[in-house]
């Protein structure tokens, strides 16, 4: 496993092989579905989504200077999800959109 260093670019390489990683175990859950698995095929597959995305996170945490980065962002996405609620938000695409006044 390689960890963030704080030098730029092998951060980016880093981060990039995570995304890859990401976007195979996505892949994997699409499938799935899409061959109507859901149980217990589907839900293993999103768990290793969750898996990949949270180890993400995890080694965001370790690099020096930004050491806690990931537990932030965890942190901000929370709260600011929290706040959507059906009289605030309506889902459109799969995208929580804030209701017009």
């Amino acid at each position: 496993m390689a960890y963030l260093t704080g030098d730029g670019p092998t951060d980016l390489a880093v981060l990039r092989g995570r995304l890859s990683m990401l976007v195979e175990e996505i892949g994997e859950h699409a499938e799935a579905l899409n061959k109507e698995r859901v149980y217990p095929e589907s839900a293993q597959e999103i768990a290793d989504v969750l898996y990949v995305a949270l180890g993400t996170l995890f080694l965001m945490d370790s690099k020096g200077d930004q050491a806690y980065a990931g537990t932030e962002a965890v942190r901000w996405v929370t709260a600011k999800n929290n706040q959507k609620t059906p009289a605030t938000h309506h889902m459109s695409g799969g995208k929580a959109i804030p209701v017009t006044q």
